[in-house]
């Protein structure tokens, strides 16, 4: 089980790492989707246009990157280069969070905050109601950050298998965890 901790921590870090590399040239991957401020609650804004990426013929997940931040880096455009993902739609909600229906449609939601959330308590408490409706989420870096991360049920309610704490920019171990979270079974050290 140690193992499988490290291979997590690995692919939470190196997801981290790719979202803070950002898209700092300005390139924005060509398949990707950004959502319509129709499908959003909160005051509207202009999506960045990107163009509409075609599905992958075999795909079946459908994945939505929820982020406070600029943009997903390439994350999205890694993320369409499996074949079993079939749309990698992205929604900036630093101002305006989605509804559960809209998050019903998809099958996984990832999310992090470089920037303030919309609404950190919100969002929380609707990332859980999505968990309990059958939703998987995966927080990334600063997510669980106590300053401007998120809130909620996500956080208090027995969801989230790491402590609130602040997140730093330094190498450090797993930090604060809650040992009888099911993620951290067989886990005999951080």
């Amino acid at each position: 089980m140690a193992r499988k901790l490290g291979i997590l921590m690995f692919f939470i870090l190196s997801l981290a790492l790719l979202v803070s590399a950002g898209d700092l040239a300005g390139n924005r991957p060509e398949a990707l989707r950004v959502m319509r401020a129709t499908d959003v609650k909160g005051p509207a804004t202009p999506a960045p246009t990107l163009p509409i990426p075609q599905p992958n013929a075999n795909g079946t997940y459908r994945v939505l990157i929820a982020m406070a931040d600029d943009g997903p880096g390439p994350l999205a455009s890694m993320l369409l280069s499996y074949p079993d993902i079939a749309v990698v739609d992205v929604l900036d909600i630093r101002s305006a969070g989605p509804t559960l229906s809209t998050l019903l449609t998809y099958d996984v939601v990832i999310t992090w905050a470089n920037y303030v959330y919309y609404n950190a308590t919100a969002w929380g408490d609707l990332l859980a109601d999505y968990v309990d409706a059958g939703g998987r989420v995966i927080l990334a870096e600063f997510a669980i950050d106590p300053n401007w991360g998120l809130h909620g049920r996500i956080i208090t309610g027995g969801y989230c298998p790491l402590i609130q704490a602040p997140c730093f920019y330094t190498g450090a171990s797993l930090g604060a965890y809650v040992p009888w979270h099911p993620v951290m079974l067989d886990v005999t050290s951080a």
